[in-house]
């Protein structure tokens, strides 16, 4: 009897951006033998990812920009979809429409009234989410997520939060502090947040957490969102040496 059989393989890099390739792996039995293929593992497919990109800014491989509303799921659905945090309870959720006080006709905006209006329960407490639909970077590092907010409420408890997730149930915090960044903005500005490295390669979530608390008091709106865009890649780079040289193999 033979036992397990290393088999290796030898991926070159040949720097030209193309779709992701895969390679199946199969074995057959010759010779007089009594050998069989056992059980069902008879092939294996191996994808490779491709990490070449046309020089450039970067490729937007998410958008969303609300201007023709979305359909909710639910969290561990791929659809986007909205819930309460770690089940606080409350009487606010995240609302798609035309309230949220945002460039266009469409934005997500926390809302106690169905949509009809950005306002929200000072007296009750809050802690909602918005969950992103799934974004797909298996063949993508280096992300930067770019965003429109405004955010009022209590200045000194009243605040949103940026977060991850690969489930839609469990989250990891991005950005966003009981101070700074989504805190007391009345005006509409622009983020800019560099992913993190656990997300390249990766198929994920993006959540969108508003907080605050029931001293009763507040000002409208809570945690708007608008012209979300998720883009990877890297700007082109000027050759700053003489006469330097750099070789790269392109394959036959």
């Amino acid at each position: 009897a033979i036992g397990t059989q290393d088999v290796n393989i030898r991926i070159y890099d040949d720097t030209n951006p193309e779709t992701a390739e895969t390679l199946i792996l199969d074995f057959t039995v010759s010779g007089t033998t009594d050998a069989v293929k056992a059980g069902g593992n008879i092939t294996h497919t191996l994808t490779i990812n491709d990490d070449d990109l046309v020089p450039g800014s970067g490729v937007n491989i998410f958008s969303e920009d609300f201007e023709s509303g979305i359909t909710f799921g639910t969290l561990g659905s791929n659809n986007w979809a909205r819930g309460i945090f770690n089940g606080t309870s409350g009487t606010s959720e995240f609302e798609v429409g035309a309230a949220g006080g945002m460039t266009g006709t469409g934005s997500a905006y926390v809302s106690t009234d169905g949509g009809t209006t950005s306002s929200y329960n000072v007296n009750i407490e809050d802690d909602v989410l918005i969950k992103t639909a799934l974004i797909d970077a298996t063949s993508y590092s280096d992300m930067t997520l770019s965003f429109d907010f405004r955010v009022e409420g209590d200045v000194n408890n009243d605040y949103g939060r940026l977060y991850y997730s690969f489930d839609g149930f469990n989250y990891n915090l991005i950005d966003g502090t009981t101070t700074a960044p989504y805190v007391n903005q009345g005006t509409a500005v622009t983020r800019t947040v560099n992913l993190p490295a656990a997300l390249d390669n990766q198929t994920f979530f993006l959540g969108f957490r508003w907080t605050h608390d029931d001293d009763g008091v507040g000002t409208a709106p809570g945690f708007s969102i608008d012209n979300i865009s998720v883009t990877t890649g890297f700007a082109p780079v000027v050759e700053t040496v003489l006469n330097s040289t750099d070789e790269q193999y392109f394959g036959p």
